[in-house]
């Protein structure tokens, strides 16, 4: 069971709980797979932008964030990334919990009002002109 206290998340999949943890290691060796920040990814997860390399990638390390010691334990990211994609990639508990991972990577309670203050300043896209009334 996951202890929130230690950032830790609990996912489902396949039936199987898993405790993630993105600790410092966990979170620079996931930065360094996918090219992007935490931050970044935890923006793409807010406007639900994030690709299966980007998902796969943060349940994989942060399941190793959970074996500090001994790796050896710990699924490959081709098994992961065939439990996962039997799971199902797009399923809402497990794209919440993976959310809830990023943010205490980020900075916990620190983190989500900073994304949710963000989201609110953002300006929404101006609404295309209707045909017919575009000045030529």
């Amino acid at each position: 069971m996951a202890n929130k206290h230690r950032g830790e998340t609990d996912i489902v999949l396949l039936g199987k709980t898993h405790t993630v943890r993105l600790t410092f290691a966990a979170l620079c060796e996931l930065e360094d797979m996918v090219g992007k920040t935490a931050w970044e990814l935890l923006q793409e997860f807010a406007r639900q932008k994030a690709s299966t390399r980007v998902i796969t990638s943060i349940i994989y390390c942060g399941i190793r964030g959970m074996y500090p010691e001994d790796k050896s334990d710990c699924p490959s990211w081709n098994e992961l990334g065939e439990i996962a994609y039997r799971h199902g990639l797009t399923d809402k508990d497990l794209l919440l919990s993976i959310t809830e991972c990023l943010l205490f990577a980020v900075g916990g309670d620190a983190g989500v009002k900073a994304l949710s203050e963000e989201e609110k300043t953002k300006k929404p896209k101006a609404k295309a002109k209707a045909k017919g009334t575009a000045k030529t």
